[in-house]
């Protein structure tokens, strides 16, 4: 029995054999867990990439903060030894640890990420610079007065080093909650968490749909050919299927719909058999009957010729 392929997309979808739908199904379901784990790698190696370049500039940054830090405090003890022995070789240490101090700056200032980093080194370098203008000035009246050089290394000078002091305390701060924060590497991971959230999502809609496609077509066409079933059972030999696809379940409808045709053509031919059978018994009782009929009058007439016989035979005795 042939039908006709349905042109819709659940047609074509109703032809392919059972084990592909099912296949499909959960082939979608592996595929987008392919891609999510493909994504989910492509992902870690951009973190990867993102973290090492933030590390690339905050690390050096940060380590030339802390070199400014250390080397103009130092400094510091430089000063106060001279002050206290006018030794000329603290003057020598103190102007090398300046030229590092202004070589860490210009570190600094070249390793900022950001405008407000750049501004913060500039306006420590001027701090720092004000703070080393302070410390010649003790110097040049260290050679005529050294209380007054004192008295300007406890006030003026003392006063400057505390302001660049807090100054890049603050910055060390600000560099270290960027560091922590990583501003290029939240951005990174949120964009990765909505990519990987969204092929998800689709992969699974997409999964379900298909899954839902597969199941209610099996389950309806199975329904059908259920119902057919039970209607044969019932002795109803005008039931079709009447499944117009071209998968297991729609070949065995086209099969069971061919076999109730065959059987409805055996049971006429039977009952076409019976009927033929049925006027024949009649024709035999008809005829059965007219022979009972001839019969009885052919013994009437039997028992008229015997009583004629008997008046025969009286007759001659009397004679």
């Amino acid at each position: 029995m042939r039908t006709s392929p349905s042109p819709s997309g659940a047609g074509r979808l109703a032809d392919r054999p059972a084990t592909h739908k099912v296949l499909a199904s959960v082939g979608v379901a592996s595929l987008t867990a392919l891609v999510v784990g493909g994504l989910a790698l492509g992902d870690l190696q951009d973190l990867r990439e993102a973290r090492d370049a933030e590390l690339s500039t905050a690390l050096p940054y940060k380590n030339a903060l802390h070199g400014i830090g250390l080397t103009a405090k130092a400094t510091a003890n430089d000063e106060r030894g001279y002050l206290l022995t006018g030794d000329p070789e603290f003057l020598t240490e103190i102007e090398e640890r300046l030229d590092k101090v202004d070589g860490y700056l210009a570190d600094a200032r070249s390793s900022a990420d950001t405008a407000d980093e750049a501004a913060f080194v500039d306006r420590l370098g001027t701090e720092i610079g004000a703070w080393s203008a302070s410390l010649q000035a003790e110097f040049d009246v260290y050679a005529t007065d050294r209380g007054a050089a004192v008295a300007l290394a406890f006030d003026q000078t003392r006063g400057l080093r505390k302001t660049y002091e807090e100054s890049l305390d603050a910055g060390l701060e600000a560099a270290d909650a960027a560091l922590l924060e990583g501003a290029d590497y939240a951005e990174t991971v949120t964009v990765a968490i909505w990519r990987t959230a969204i092929v998800c999502a689709v992969g699974v809609l997409l999964a379900l749909g298909l899954g839902l496609a597969v199941a209610r077509g099996l389950t309806r066409s199975l329904g059908r050919l259920r119902v057919a079933a039970d209607r044969l059972a019932h002795g109803d030999l005008t039931v079709t299927v009447g499944l117009h696809q071209h998968d297991e379940i729609g070949r065995t409808a086209a099969s069971l719909d061919a076999a109730v045709a065959d059987l409805r053509a055996v049971m006429s031919t039977v009952v076409g058999a019976a009927d033929a059978v049925a006027a024949s018994s009649e024709e035999l009782s008809a005829s059965s009957a007219q022979i009972s009929a001839s019969a009885e009058e052919t013994s009437a007439q039997s028992g008229v010729v015997a009583g004629a016989a008997d008046e025969v035979s009286r007759n001659v005795q009397t004679v």
